[in-house]
């Protein structure tokens, strides 16, 4: 669909996946990133998600996305302030040629 590549988000109003307590809006999203595909979630994808939401007035000032075992939260309204659990999956060493 994007022969040059793009991140993206679609994000359907189903009554699962994001959950905001203020206006009890629920939603689920999918993401997709350049180079990789589906992905299981993106936090920048997530903040332009809130970013969206916020503006199409269907969320307050803040989104909690209960996705996994630890909880993304999202909030803000001049700014967007994110607050997340990261995991180390991989190491490994740069080498400059």
């Amino acid at each position: 669909v994007f022969p040059h590549e793009t991140n993206v988000e679609f994000v359907l109003n189903t009554g699962t996946g994001f959950i905001n307590k203020e206006k009890r809006e629920k939603f689920q999203v999918f993401y997709y990133e350049r180079g990789v595909g589906q992905t299981q979630s993106s936090s920048t994808g997530s903040a332009a998600v809130f970013a969206v939401l916020q503006k199409l007035n269907l969320i307050d000032n803040s989104l909690k996305i209960e996705k996994f075992e630890e909880e993304l939260k999202i909030s803000g309204k001049d700014k967007i302030y994110i607050e997340n659990y990261t995991e180390i999956v991989y190491k490994g060493i740069y080498l400059m040629t």
